[in-house]
């Protein structure tokens, strides 16, 4: 089900790092459902709505997991800074926590471009269910923010 070593081994990392970390968030029972639901949706939603065709492995699941990670990082940031002193080490660790946010919204903002054209669609990537993955991402931290509240979304 994956184009090769490498797509599998992106597929795993992605899943691996910020899986264990919204495991932990949000408990083992609703990131079951999501990582049941979400492959299952972005593999067959693009064929049901015409706007793409089925996909290989699970990289709408690892374009969730990102759309859910990102706000909740900006958040998470956003209450650190308003505790940090001027302390070097702070200020590092606060610029190390910046910068996964920025490189995943770098690579979200590239799915983006591809799925609305602004950017070629490369032939082995399913641009379609990343998309779709994005968006169920975003819309879950949206849902769990209006169900429980931003700190615990």
């Amino acid at each position: 089900m994956h184009a090769g070593f490498t797509h599998i081994w992106q597929n795993l990392l992605v899943f691996v790092l910020l899986g264990a970390r919204i495991e932990r968030r949000v408990g083992w029972v609703r990131f079951l459902g999501f990582v049941v639901l979400v492959p299952s949706l972005a593999l067959y939603l693009p064929v049901v709505f015409e706007y793409g065709g089925l996909s290989r492995g699970a990289s709408g699941l690892t374009k969730a997991l990102t759309g859910y990670a990102v706000p909740v990082l900006i958040v998470f940031l956003a209450g650190y800074t308003e505790s940090i002193e001027f302390d070097w080490r702070k200020l590092a660790l606060g610029f190390g926590i910046l910068s996964v946010p920025a490189c995943l919204t770098a690579n979200g903002w590239v799915t983006v471009q591809r799925f609305t054209g602004i950017e070629p669609r490369p032939d082995d990537v399913a641009v379609s269910a990343h998309t779709t993955g994005l968006v169920l991402g975003v819309l879950w931290f949206g849902w769990l923010t209006w169900r429980y509240g931003l700190a615990d979304a």
